[in-house]
């Protein structure tokens, strides 16, 4: 069900886009994803164990200093994809509604659980998230939760897929001290 076509060439002709850790590749309807991202490593490790919101990630060869995977690619989140983009509304308002400044990381993420937990979301969704939450609290010290509707996407039956939801805010300190570093 893999790709195994990742061999191929990765040069602009196949280019989807990049984030910072990130670059994104499309081979017929796969995604190569090469990445520095050790939150990539979380959510292919720990996060999608039965849970069909979080793209299927599997881990490649490394693709020179560069962690690589693979996952199939998820169509753009539309408004016509009526019960996801209803979905992604839903937990929109909630990550605005767990304050995070100021607040300990475990206290914000059991409040994200219990928002996730007290919300209309479908009862699948919800365990989906809560689990994803539980797995990161387990992870890092410095993992974060950023779920926003560029990252949403959808697979061929509409189920709504989360890309890209977190974060090693230790990691993107030192990628940001580094390009100040480049700069002078």
């Amino acid at each position: 069900m893999y790709c195994t076509e990742y061999r191929v060439k990765l040069d602009k002709k196949n280019f989807l886009g990049k984030g910072i850790f990130t670059q994104a590749y499309r081979i017929g309807e796969w995604v190569v994803l090469t990445t520095e991202d050790m939150a990539k490593e979380c959510i292919a490790t720990f996060c999608q164990i039965g849970n069909r919101h979080i793209p299927a990630l599997k881990r490649l060869e490394n693709i020179g200093d560069k962690q690589a995977y693979e996952m199939p690619y998820y169509r753009p989140l539309l408004a016509q994809n009526m019960v996801a983009w209803s979905q992604m509304k839903t937990i929109d308002k909630l990550m605005v509604s767990v304050p995070f400044e100021g607040r300990k990381k475990y206290i914000c993420f059991e409040s994200y659980i219990d928002a996730f937990k007290n919300s209309s979301l479908p009862e699948e969704l919800k365990e989906a998230l809560c689990t994803i939450v539980e797995s990161m609290m387990n992870y890092s010290e410095h993992i974060f939760l950023e779920i926003s509707p560029r990252n949403a996407k959808v697979d061929g039956n509409g189920d709504l897929i989360l890309l890209d939801i977190i974060g090693d805010s230790g990691q993107l300190a030192e990628k940001f001290e580094g390009m100040r570093k480049n700069r002078r």
